[in-house]
């Protein structure tokens, strides 16, 4: 619609010239009635150019037409035998058209109603005149043809280039969104690898707590006894401070070991294999007594569970010396065919208010990572107790295969 209104300029000033054609040359001097037609023609096409040059021309358009097309018909039937001069209107009007719409059933509408209207037009003036006129409105007809023409072309290149803006902004709409997802992707990017930083951390913390303080524990011990004893026994003193100095070795040993596989809970021995060797080390260097019992096969535990029940037990056995003061502990490993019970029992001085510190709270999570639950149970001067529950899936062959 922006080319009507560039358009209307042009429109305007063949229109008037023409006019004024008509007005000049072809009013009788003597027909008032032709003088009032041309001016009344010149006043309606300039009230139809103002429409179309109006915010709502879109509205317009059809009116505009059809009163341009009969007062266009008008001319040529108050001035019979003028050659054809009002067709060169008409050939304006088609480039209107065309450039109004592309809905081929109103442009057809508006041909029929052209021939209608030339027809008429034509046959009173054979009425009037005597004469056809047929090589004057042949060329005049080749003018509206043309003007038609120009005006398809001319709304073709409007919706081609309609197209390539649209094409264009939908180009940028989508460099837009996709360097708004660029910025979200690096966004969630710093926040995965903060998160990644967050949760390294924990695991090192859990690392030097599970391993090292288990160690410090056991090495507090013996520094311990060592201080009573070194009044009393000197030989037993020199014992004592030597198995310290193994403690220390074997911690300096489990810290190098945890920075090298911070990203591993990968056991290289077996799992009874290694709580007997924590077992045989924790009751050798703190003099508590341990004892291990089975029910059920162990080999059913999966091995992305063992590390958590080594840990686990590990905390367990540290607490109760250090928190417990407990003299024996009973670790029950109890394997069923959909449910793993890891129960650890001492004859500390136990107590019925449980204060989640950093290792059971760090117990806590590990279980709770596997599905599994914890309970803790405890009375004063009766002994502490630590029972962890695990779910396990049951495999079962069938028809269809595994369940």
């Amino acid at each position: 619609m922006e080319s009507l209104r560039r358009l209307t300029f042009l429109r305007i000033i063949m229109f008037y010239l023409i006019c004024f054609v008509y007005y000049v040359m072809f009013v009788d001097g003597n027909s008032h009635f032709q003088r009032y037609y041309v001016l009344m023609a010149v006043a309606l096409f300039t009230f139809d150019q103002i429409l179309l040059c109006s915010k709502r021309q879109e509205r317009w358009i059809h009116v505009v037409l059809t009163t341009d097309s009969l007062v266009t018909a008008g001319l040529g039937l108050v001035f019979p035998g003028t050659t054809g001069l009002y067709l060169t209107i008409f050939g304006i009007i088609g480039v209107t058209l065309f450039l109004a719409t592309t809905d081929k059933r109103i442009i057809l509408r508006y041909i029929f109603l052209f021939l209608i209207l030339w027809a008429i037009i034509i046959f009173y003036t054979y009425q009037a005149t005597g004469k056809w006129q047929l090589a004057e409105n042949v060329l005049n007809i080749g003018f509206v043809l043309f003007g038609s023409f120009v005006g398809s072309l001319i709304r073709k290149l409007m919706d081609a280039r309609m197209t390539v803006d649209a094409q264009y902004e939908q180009l940028n709409s989508s460099h837009a969104a996709l360097k708004e997802a660029h910025d979200q992707l690096r966004l969630y990017s710093k926040q995965v690898e903060e998160l990644t930083m967050i949760r390294e951390r924990n695991h090192i913390a859990r690392e030097i707590h599970d391993t090292v303080g288990h160690k410090i524990t056991a090495l507090l011990v013996q520094i311990q006894l060592a201080k009573e004893m070194i009044q009393l026994d000197l030989e037993k003193t020199k014992a004592v401070l030597h198995q310290c100095e193994e403690l220390t070795r074997e911690t300096l040993e489990e810290i190098r070991l945890s920075v090298r596989t911070l990203h591993e809970d990968v056991v290289e021995q077996s799992m009874l294999q290694i709580l007997r060797k924590l077992f045989h080390d924790y009751s050798k260097f703190t003099n508590l007594d341990i004892v291990f019992e089975i029910e059920g096969d162990p080999a059913a535990i999966p091995t992305t569970l063992q590390p958590t029940i080594i840990r686990m037990i590990q905390e367990s056995l540290t607490n109760a010396k250090r928190h417990g003061q407990a003299n024996q502990c009973t670790v029950l490993l109890s394997c069923q065919p959909e449910m793993l019970m890891v129960r650890i029992k001492d004859d500390g001085i136990g107590t019925a208010k449980v204060v989640p510190g950093f290792g059971l709270a760090n117990m806590c999570e590990r279980i709770s990572d596997h599905g599994g639950s914890l309970q803790f149970i405890g009375q004063s001067n009766q002994g502490f107790e630590v029972i962890a529950n695990f779910p396990l899936k049951k495999l079962k062959w069938t028809a269809g295969g595994i369940q």
